[in-house]
């Protein structure tokens, strides 16, 4: 290689470099409450004056005590300045168990300094089995009903 190709490939930034990456959305791609598998839409911008590379990982909780799943998708290649860019990472809920109401935490961990940027979701997830046993309870309920009323008369 001639010292005027690296010259050419050489870039200088004037200045401090800085890295500063921000979400610009966070959200679920279906809205299927029964679906196992999903996945979570990351729209990621970068603020700063570098190229930036970083890794997500995704947290799946019920509470503040208890982490069920937690997935760690690569970034793939860097983020370059003012670039927006956005990820599709499938969430696989099969290790949860019980229907209700679920946090979804995205940490990104970016940058030569390893910088944390946190995003926070709630999402309703119901098995198919609680669907069913939903069913269930409400037919003994109008059942019962039904027989008292009949048995009233």
């Amino acid at each position: 290689i001639s010292a005027r190709l690296v010259s050419l490939v050489y870039i200088q930034v004037a200045g401090l470099v800085t890295e500063n990456i921000s979400f610009v959305s966070i959200r679920l791609e279906s809205s299927a409450v029964w679906a196992p598998t999903r996945r979570v839409a990351l729209r990621v911008i970068n603020y700063g004056n570098s190229a930036v590379e970083g890794i997500f990982s995704i947290t799946i909780g019920a509470n503040k005590q208890t982490n069920l799943a937690k997935f760690s998708p690569a970034f793939g290649s860097a983020l370059l300045p003012g670039a927006v860019r956005d990820f599709s990472i499938p969430l696989d809920l099969t290790a949860v168990k019980f229907p209700g109401l679920y946090r979804a935490t995205v940490a990104l961990h970016y940058g030569n300094t390893r910088q944390i940027l946190n995003s926070t979701m709630s999402f309703f997830y119901f098995p198919k089995w609680s669907l069913a046993a939903a069913g269930v309870l409400v037919a003994g309920f109008m059942g019962g009903v039904f027989y008292w009323r009949r048995r009233q008369k």
